[in-house]
Formats: C-alpha cells, structure tokens, sequence
C-alpha cells in the first residue's frame, strides 16, 4: 500500500486540529475548581476590561497596526451542513437529534453540542502574516431550516421572528494569530447576537443602514424595537465580552491546545483555514490571560520511535501535528483516528472511511473494503496512537516527552 507523503498529510493537518473552533470551549464541562483567581481589580489595566484597548493591543503585539479591517458577516462564511446520511435532516429527524435519540454524519467535538446546525466559520487573511477566523454558532435546537431557507422564509414574511432565525447567533468566537511569532488574540461572546455585522473589536461607530448586509431589516423587522437597538447601536462592548470577562468564563486554551486553529474533519469543506504552524508557540496576547497560562500551560506531547511489525518508526502522528495535552490528547485525537466518537453518530457517520480522517487515506485506502481497511490501519497506525496515549496519561512514562509549544 502506498503510503502519504509528508507533504500531503502537512496539506491535511487542519483535519485533526476543530471550531472549538476555532471554537470557544465554553460549551464544554469541566472542573474548574483549581482555576487560578484573575487578577485584583486594582491591578487591571485598561486592555483588561475595555474590548477596544484590548484590540488596540493585539494590533501592536502581532503587528497589523493601521490595516483596515471590515467588519464580518456571520453569512458570508461556509455553513457547516448537518446531516443524515448525507441529506438535511427532516423536521421529525430534528426532534429525534434534540432528544438525543438519533446520531448525525458530521456532530461537532465541542463535548456539550452534538449534532446542532447553523454554525458558519469565516477565514480572512490580514496581512501577509497575520489571520483571522470567526465562527458563528447556534447553541440551542431552534429550527431545522438551512441558510437559504432562513432566508427565503425571511423575504416573504419581512416579521422579526424570521429576521432573528436567519441572522442571530448565541455564540462568536473569533481568534487572530500572528503564524511566525504565534502571538494569538482570542475574542467571545456567549450571548445572542446580531451576526450580519461583527465589528472588529476596536471599531466605535455603529453601523449605517447602507452598511448592513442584504436582506436588511424591513418590514416588522425594521420597526422591532430590540432589533433597531441592537443592530443600529450595535458596537464592540456589545459584541464582544471584555477580557476579563472571557478569562472568567472561558479557557479557549484547553481546546486551542495544539496552536490557535482547531478543525473538525468537515470544517475544510465549509471553508480553508490554515493549518497550525509546526515549531511555533501559542502565545495568549494580554495579561489578563495569565490564568490560562499557569493552568493549562502550552505544551505537546511526543513520543520516541515507535515499534510497528517488529521495525522502529519515527512517531508518525507528531511529524506534522502538534498533539496538545488537554482536550487533543484527551478527545480530539481519538475522533480524528475514529476510535471514540464525539456525540452519538448515524449509519454513514459511523462508516470506518468517515471516521478515520488521520491520516490522510490514499487511493489505495480509500478503495478497501471497510474490514481490510480498518486492518490496514491498525496495523500501520495503531501504535503510534496507542503510544502518544500511554504519554497523554502518563507524560512520565518511558519514552514519553513533553515538549513546549
């Protein structure tokens, strides 16, 4: 069997390393009860508390200071589809899915969510060195209709309802990250919020009318009290949470644990965003993140060559992947290699080919049959995770190695 060269796994290293994220981690549970306290409000400084410095910040610490950043649009990313066996689920599936009684192709990997639809993910390059990705996320099961459907819904009945299915979310995350010094600004907001127009975090001016996207507000939409107050007026402290809010809710670092961009295998169908830099560190921009820092600490593990079919091997899995040692070693690994599933799955979820995404399958693989195919790569593969997990669990061990990020 033929097997991938380094240079085409590099190309499929955004498969392993999902939304929570590019994903706030908010919506997983944990224990937090040794979670370092924030810093005293007599110590805060002003990027602490006010969005806007806080992005003043990050503009001069990953160096994109005077570039001009346009607002984003929820709708203008890839929409990550939910289906069944390849198809949008019906209305009857769609209460099966909230209920937990039914599985879906493509669930996400943050652990709370499951099979949820409407989430879209956005990539924009700033500079030459400097990336940005958004996602926008529906925490809650609300309505089976897809984008487009939304939106034709939307066009005809112009009612507030509609308006609010087709352009609110009640979770963004948003991440910028410097690829050659790894310098990273994480932005959160876990409230619901008008999508159609994410201000960059240092913009003050609200948005005119000829600055919406199409479809704007008409009709009962346009004369909803909530809706003109919080598309309108809508600005940065509205958008997003301050930083010493984020750092109190959330650890985006326990899921960014292996470099600012985290994908699911569906992600890179719904949009292209880069894959983590190898040998770069993850830097958490601010003070302020400082607990984030001390407690979940950015580092890999790694593993000595590794005994398959009675030959060493260099380990295969680290040789384009950093594997972080919070939620890449605990979860993420096991789903891209198949051996766990993130939530409940369907028939066509649960297929070996779909679930084993790392690493990349060649023709040859790609052409077995499910048994000769999952043999193959147990044979070939299995160690090499077998080996990272022992370290996962017991950094320690022998032939583990623990190494910075």
């Amino acid at each position: 069997m033929s097997e991938p060269t380094h240079q085409s796994i590099w190309n499929f290293a955004p498969i392993l390393m999902l939304v929570c994220s590019v994903t706030a981690c908010h919506l997983i549970q944990r224990d937090d009860t040794a979670h370092p306290p924030v810093a005293s409000n007599s110590a805060l400084q002003p990027e602490d508390t006010d969005i806007s410095k806080y992005a003043e910040l990050c503009r001069a610490e990953l160096g994109f200071v005077g570039v001009p950043i346009a607002p984003l649009n929820c709708l203008d990313g890839g929409e990550v589809a939910l289906q069944i066996d390849g198809m949008e689920p019906t209305d009857e599936q769609y209460k099966l899915l909230s209920e937990g009684k039914l599985g879906c192709d493509n669930p996400s990997w943050l652990l709370a969510a499951g099979c949820l639809n409407y989430n879209f993910v956005s990539h924009r390059s700033i500079t030459e060195d400097v990336d940005l990705a958004l996602v926008c996320r529906s925490r809650y099961y609300t309505t089976a209709k897809n984008r487009q459907a939304r939106e034709a819904a939307y066009k005809v009945s112009s009612s507030a309802a509609d308006f609010k299915a087709l352009y609110y979310f009640d979770s963004l995350g948003m991440i910028v990250s410097n690829k050659k010094t790894g310098k990273t600004c994480f932005f959160d907001q876990v409230d619901p919020v008008y999508g159609g127009f994410i201000p960059f975090p240092d913009r003050i001016k609200p948005p005119s009318l000829e600055e919406l996207p199409y479809p704007k507000p008409i009709g009962e939409a346009a004369q909803d009290a909530k809706i003109k107050s919080e598309v309108f007026e809508i600005t940065p402290t509205k958008t997003w949470k301050s930083p010493i809010q984020m750092v109190s809710i959330d650890r985006c670092t326990v899921c960014h644990d292996s470099g600012p961009w985290k994908h699911t295998a569906w992600i890179p169908d719904a949009v292209k965003i880069p894959p983590n830099p190898k040998g770069v560190p993850l830097i958490a921009i601010g003070p302020i993140f400082e607990p984030w820092r001390v407690r979940f600490e950015p580092l890999g593990v790694n593993t000595d060559p590794v005994v398959v079919n009675g030959k060493s091997e260099p380990q295969r899995c680290t040789a384009c992947h950093s594997i972080g040692r919070e939620f890449t070693c605990k979860f993420f690994m096991n789903y891209a290699a198949g051996l766990t599933d993130p939530s409940i799955m369907s028939k066509r979820g649960s297929e070996p080919h779909r679930k084993r995404t790392m690493p990349p399958q060649s023709d040859e693989a790609k052409a077995m049959n499910d048994a000769n195919f999952i043999k193959d790569w147990d044979d070939k593969f299995l160690p090499h995770v077998n080996a990272l997990k022992r370290c996962c669990d017991n950094p320690k061990f022998e032939g583990c190695r623990t190494e910075p990020l």
